[in-house]
């Protein structure tokens, strides 16, 4: 009796450790996808949209936005998105201090918010949007400067588990590598 318990318990560790060496080789797999776009040479456009396609297909995303900085310490150009209307506008105005952007692209930190209504959603962002959980991580480059914020949305509260934020931590820094040097080609 006790031997077959004791077998079932190895075999359910053997489970759990297959589980976790799986979830790992996802993630690897995931981050040389995102790391080949910049031997790809595509240009900034295309870079843009292949990273967007892969964070919102492979994370089951409602909304995302990517922005980055312009010459203007205050603005944010819309650079790619999904799942939201941006009606055909191209900055963001990020003096406000009740916008979250600003917060983002001053300290370099991310931050996550569990619930965040569709009222909140043009405080925070300053446009509508959905209600749900909000991942908003700053791109930052090797050379440890601010290239812009990534905006993660997932309809329903607490929606993002921490071990996901974490990994979509560690893509948001490859992401910001790959479109710095696909910005540094493009411009050579």
């Amino acid at each position: 009796e006790s031997n077959l318990q004791n077998l079932l318990n190895q075999l359910d560790t053997l489970h759990q450790t297959n589980e976790q060496l799986q979830n790992k080789i996802t993630e690897l797999e995931l981050l040389l996808e995102l790391n080949s776009y910049a031997s790809q040479r595509l240009n900034r456009q295309e870079t843009l949209h292949a990273i967007q396609k892969l964070f919102v297909n492979t994370f089951k995303l409602d909304e995302y936005l990517l922005l980055l900085k312009t010459s203007s310490e205050n603005e944010l150009e819309i650079s790619s998105y999904h799942g939201i209307m941006v009606n055909g506008r191209v900055w963001m105005d990020i003096k406000s201090k009740k916008n979250i952007l600003h917060d983002i692209v001053k300290n370099g930190q991310s931050v996550y918010l569990t619930e965040l209504t569709e009222k909140q959603h043009i405080e925070v962002l300053g446009f509508n949007g959905q209600a749900g959980s909000l991942l908003s991580m700053p791109l930052i480059s090797e050379h440890e400067s601010i290239l812009g914020v990534i905006n993660l949305l997932r309809q329903g509260e607490n929606a993002f588990e921490e071990y996901e934020i974490e990994f979509l931590q560690l893509m948001a820094t490859h992401a910001a590598g790959v479109i710095d040097k696909s910005i540094l080609f493009h411009t050579t």
